[in-house]
């Protein structure tokens, strides 16, 4: 298990992310445009649960009402959460976050999120840095994506995370809503 806490800076708006994976589970939050979307895969489903405001921005405003306190099923191949995917999968965010083209070059130690680092910088496109722990397992402790303004902190390895759907009662399946 991992927590990844991240935030994408733009020239217009940001948004952030906390996010724990377990496996080929995840939960976490989301907040875009000031407005927070709470998420969870587990197994072949996605469950995002959002207010009235976040919600009128995709579908009408009665739907938009009733989905208020409600926890929104998509499978996770639906179209309806392809953007979303990626980031609730770890192999994917692993490969989307790690993968550094161009030449690599080490600097300096020093501590980051209290864990001695080693810095992995890439000259690539992206002028991404991954700080790598140098005690203990050596896991990836940030990465710093310069292109887009992204600093990802990578937090709380191998800590226990329960991760299961919501409660029948609360959930909606995307297909049945009206006006959507």
């Amino acid at each position: 298990s991992v927590r990844m806490k991240g935030v994408i800076r733009s020239r217009t708006d940001g948004w952030s992310f906390d996010l724990r994976y377990r496996g080929k589970d995840s939960t976490g939050a989301l907040v875009l445009s000031g407005l927070t979307l709470h998420v969870r895969k587990v197994g072949r489903w996605v469950y995002r649960k959002a207010g009235r405001e976040f919600w009128r921005r995709s579908v009408s405003p009665a739907t938009a009402e009733r989905l208020q306190g409600k926890w929104v099923e998509s499978r996770a191949t639906d179209e309806s959460v392809s953007d979303l995917i990626h980031l609730l999968e770890l192999d994917s965010m692993a490969d989307s976050l790690l993968s550094m083209p161009g030449t690599l070059s080490t600097g300096v130690f020093r501590k980051v999120n209290g864990v001695e680092t080693v810095p992995v910088a890439s000259d690539g496109p992206d002028k991404q840095t991954v700080f790598i722990a140098i005690v203990g397992e050596p896991y990836p402790v940030r990465v710093v994506t310069a292109a887009v303004g992204a600093t990802v902190n990578l937090v709380e390895y191998d800590r226990p995370v329960r991760i299961e759907a919501p409660p029948r009662g609360e959930v909606v399946r995307f297909a049945a809503l009206p006006g959507s």
